[in-house]
């Protein structure tokens, strides 16, 4: 697993599109290696950055 491993832009880029294609969470996380929490926390974070520029 990738604990404790900086998001990258790529992995940013993957989660995202992974996300649209309509994968499930833990489809995602075996994708990055990544725990199924970690995606969904990244989920909510990317979110709310795409939000917060929507508003700026």
């Amino acid at each position: 697993m990738s604990a404790n491993q900086p998001w990258t832009p790529e992995d940013d880029q993957l989660l995202l599109e992974l996300r649209a294609a309509g994968k499930r969470p833990t489809v995602i996380a075996k994708a990055l290696r990544r725990s199924e929490a970690s995606i969904v926390g990244r989920t909510l974070i990317l979110k709310h950055k795409r939000e917060d520029e929507r508003v700026e």
